[in-house]
């Protein structure tokens, strides 16, 4: 009994929902389509607040036709290339900044270059053999500029309070 019930309600909700889509896009005419209309909209859910902690509300449409464009994907080509974009706003978006801010500790005037980075790092993932670095060698140069940028922010931000520290300890190392 209750099954029937509960199978005549979730009908009954089917009906309801296919009936009052008024939204050309998203013509329903069965169960499946209802359930694919429900998952796009919890999926959806939070969407337009996630791309404005990044992007001002002018940029939706944009978003949206990307969305739809990916979507369009069916080859391996096409999916590949989804992808690489994917993988070149990661490293423009993300990566880059990062980078920008751990090499050269805030120093507006110094940025990576995208040009030389973007030929290095398709060269590398091309496994070209001419590259001036290996990945290891590549880790220890930039890991290196890094420590020394590190410094001098550290420097910059906690030198003076050192400096007095220092100072404290010369004048009390007789102390007691």
């Amino acid at each position: 009994m209750k099954k029937t019930i509960f199978g005549c309600l979730a009908a009954a909700m089917v009906a309801c929902t296919i009936t009052s889509c008024k939204n050309t896009c998203c013509k329903m005419e069965n169960d499946v389509d209802t359930l694919s209309y429900a998952t796009g909209v919890m999926y959806a859910d939070g969407l337009n607040n996630y791309v404005l902690q990044t992007y001002d509300s002018t940029c939706l449409e944009d978003v949206y036709k990307g969305i739809k464009d990916g979507m369009k994907a069916d080859t391996d080509a096409e999916k590949a290339y989804n992808f690489g974009l994917q993988i070149g706003g990661q490293l423009k978006s993300q990566i880059i900044p990062m980078m920008n801010d751990r090499l050269f500790a805030g120093d507006s005037t110094k940025k990576i270059n995208e040009d030389v980075l973007l030929c290095a790092f398709i060269k590398a993932a091309q496994g070209d053999t001419t590259l001036i670095y290996d990945a290891s060698t590549a880790q220890i140069v930039v890991s290196n500029a890094q420590d020394k940028a590190n410094e001098i922010k550290m420097e910059a931000q906690y030198g003076e309070n050192k400096a007095a520290g220092i100072a404290w300890l010369e004048n009390n190392k007789n102390a007691e």
